[in-house]
């Protein structure tokens, strides 16, 4: 999540935008939406995250980032995508949402690892 979010905040808001940070926001963001609605490790291709969690009112713009990828070295500048910029703060919001209802436990496993630890020594 922070991974998304600071890229978001870092290189996606000015009117132009270096084009693949998307990416850079957009992955972690479904893995993150992966692993709530699944409970398990998300996949690691992006069009399986895509095709899974990504609305549709922004597929469109995310195929032609792909496009861009797949045929140039290096993407580079373009106009900020303000239906993906306006899906990611969506995103974010409803991530975070949910991260707050998951349960939480005071446990955090080190007195056992502790225990490990000095055995060796």
């Amino acid at each position: 999540m922070n991974t998304a979010k600071n890229n978001y905040r870092e290189y996606l808001k000015d009117e132009t935008v270096r084009l693949k940070k998307y990416f850079y926001v957009l992955r972690p963001l479904l893995a993150c939406k992966w692993i709530l609605a699944e409970g398990t490790p998300p996949p690691m291709l992006f069009s399986t995250l895509e095709d899974k969690y990504l609305e549709e009112t922004v597929k469109p713009d995310v195929k032609t980032l792909l496009k861009l990828k797949i045929n140039m070295s290096e993407i580079g500048k373009g106009k900020r995508l303000d239906k993906v910029n306006e899906y990611i703060e969506r995103s974010i919001e409803d991530i975070e949402e949910k991260i707050k209802l998951l349960p939480t436990t005071d446990e955090n496993g080190w007195d056992e690892l502790n225990e490990v630890f000095l055995s060796l020594l």
